[in-house]
């Protein structure tokens, strides 16, 4: 707990599907790392569109750190009407 919470400082997850066994990390090292500075989430290409959603919702958490910046990269079917609303 200590390591994330105080040496933490960049984190990179790849194949994220946002399923919610997954979220449960990225969520614990939003909200509980302090040196933070940077966590980037790359979406699988066969994430869901709850997926997506639910991984969107990682930027409305609570953070531990001020200066964390969250980059999510999502595939390529996320266009920019993803996160909208609105259904292909």
């Amino acid at each position: 707990m200590r390591c994330i919470a105080f040496t933490l400082r960049q984190v990179s997850i790849k194949g994220f599907k946002g399923k919610d066994g997954e979220m449960e990390f990225p969520r614990h090292l939003i909200r509980k790392g302090a040196k933070l500075k940077r966590i980037e989430i790359w979406c699988n290409h066969c994430c869901s569109r709850e997926g997506g959603e639910a991984t969107l919702g990682l930027l409305s958490l609570p953070r531990s750190s001020i200066d964390v910046s969250i980059l999510l990269k999502l595939p390529p079917q996320f266009d920019g009407s993803f996160g909208r609303g609105s259904q292909p």
